[in-house]
């Protein structure tokens, strides 16, 4: 099952493909919250820059 939307332009509409990078106190967060350091913000944002650059 695949939804769609309706409107003037098809399903593409209803799906811009973007991404956002979360703020740093998200990150901060789930590393108090699962108390691994493999959440930090330090870390997280290697893989963030990985796929900028592999888009």
């Amino acid at each position: 099952w695949y939804p769609r939307s309706q409107g003037l332009g098809g399903c593409t509409i209803h799906n811009a493909l973007i991404n956002l990078i979360p703020h740093k106190w998200d990150f901060e967060q789930l590393q108090h919250m699962f108390d691994d350091e493999t959440w930090s913000w330090q870390n997280m944002a290697k893989y963030y820059s990985r796929v900028e650059n592999n888009l």
